[in-house]
Parts: structure tokens; C-alpha cells; sequence
């Protein structure tokens, strides 16, 4: 996990005389929340099927951010439901159905096959995506440290395949 983190902070350019800002407590807090994800339904996947469980994290998560999302519409921020052309509401209907649906419903069916520790393993491999992600789609580049940083977390994988050291 070290290794990972170590991997994290090179592939975002993290200087140890740089300050804290909001966006990393941020990071760290769904971090934290992925964790108490991962354990929480692992704890339950054995109890639930996997389309089910799919199904409750989502009213969960629309119950946590429909109240910001009201509050947001009272109070007259950005215009959430109007001024977005078809292309753009299709887009957002694919990152709901594909980059959260199918693949929270893909990773409950491992969850009930494979120890938690197993599981979260793959939660490493969310920076590199993201990173790998954003050249792709967005056409960002990424300099060597970013590389390195990338190689750290996929090392981590292979060092702790089981998501802990080896006796």
C-alpha cells in the first residue's frame, strides 16, 4: 500500500514542502471512503446479490447528493437541468450507466468471490486510469515522474498481490 502511495504522490507531482489544499483532503477523504466501501460490502456481499447491492449503493449515494443538488437549483447556481445540449446529457447518461453502474455492479460480483483485501486492490489502479484517461480523452500530457509514478502503483499490484506483504 506504501508503494502505492509513494506511486500516487509522484504521478501528481507532489512536493514534500507543498502545502495541503482542499483537493487532497478531498482525494484523502474518498480514499477513506472507498476503504470503508470496500469492507462494508464485502461484509455483506455474501449476504446480497451482487444487481442488489448495485441498486442500494445507488439510492444511498442519490439520498447523500440530492440535497446539495436541491440546494444548488434553490439558491440559482449553474443551470443543472437546462443549457446542456442532447450530446452532453448523453455523455453524463453514459458515465451514470458505464462508469458507475455497470462497474460497481461488476466489482460487487468479485467482492463476493474474493477477500476484501484482494478487492481493494484494484482501488490502486484508479489514479492510473484517470491519469491514462485524461491523455486520452483530453489530450493531457505526462512527463516522466508521471510515468514513474504510474509504474510505482502497477508495481505495487505485483509486489502485493494479495494486498499484503508476504510472510
Amino acid at each position: 500500500m506504501l508503494l502505492a502511495v509513494v506511486g500516487v504522490l509522484v504521478l501528481e507531482g507532489a512536493h514534500p514542502d507543498a502545502p495541503v489544499g482542499l483537493g487532497d483532503l478531498l482525494v484523502f477523504g474518498g480514499l477513506v471512503s472507498a476503504a470503508a466501501y470496500v469492507l462494508v460490502a464485502r461484509g455483506i456481499a455474501d449476504r446480497v446479490d451482487a444487481l442488489t447491492m448495485t441498486a442500494h449503493q445507488s439510492a444511498f449515494g442519490l439520498a447523500v447528493i440530492l440535497p446539495f443538488g436541491v440546494a444548488e437549483v434553490v439558491r440559482g447556481g449553474p443551470r443543472l437541468l437546462t443549457g446542456h445540449s442532447a450530446g452532453g446529457w448523453l455523455i453524463a447518461l453514459a458515465i451514470g450507466v458505464f462508469g458507475f453502474g455497470a462497474s460497481f455492479l461488476l466489482y460487487n460480483f468479485a467482492l463476493a468471490t474474493v477477500r476484501a483485501g484482494r478487492a481493494g486492490i484494484i482501488l490502486r489502479l484508479l489514479p492510473v486510469f484517470g491519469v491514462l484517461s485524461a491523455v486520452a480523452v483530453l489530450g493531457e500530457r505526462i512527463g516522466g515522474w508521471q510515468w514513474c509514478g504510474a509504474a510505482l502503483i502497477v508495481a505495487s499490484i505485483f509486489v502485493f498481490p494479495d494486498g499484503e506483504p508476504e510472510d
